[in-house]
């Protein structure tokens, strides 16, 4: 049974980020290349995943990124925020 990471991507001052490029970063052992684009509300979601920890990055439209760290067990659904610095 695998897992899913669902989130949101954000500015500092918390304002949602359309059109973010999220992906895995590192993961637990060698990843599939994963990546989902946020919607109008910021939201992404990364299906599909074995159980472990995740790096995610994520890169804004003029290429500002974030990242964050999650942990993902059988039939999870994580909830996460990421940050564009």
């Amino acid at each position: 049974m695998s897992g899913t990471i669902r989130g949101i991507v954000v500015s500092p001052a918390g304002t949602p980020i359309a059109d973010a490029t999220v992906l895995i970063d590192a993961g637990p052992g060698p990843t599939r290349d994963v990546a989902a684009l946020t919607d109008e509300a910021g939201r992404f979601v990364l299906g599909g995943l074995p159980e472990g920890a995740y790096r995610l990055r994520a890169i804004d439209p003029d290429a500002h990124t974030g990242w964050t760290e999650v942990a993902v067990a059988p039939g999870d659904i994580v909830e996460t925020r990421v940050v564009i610095r």
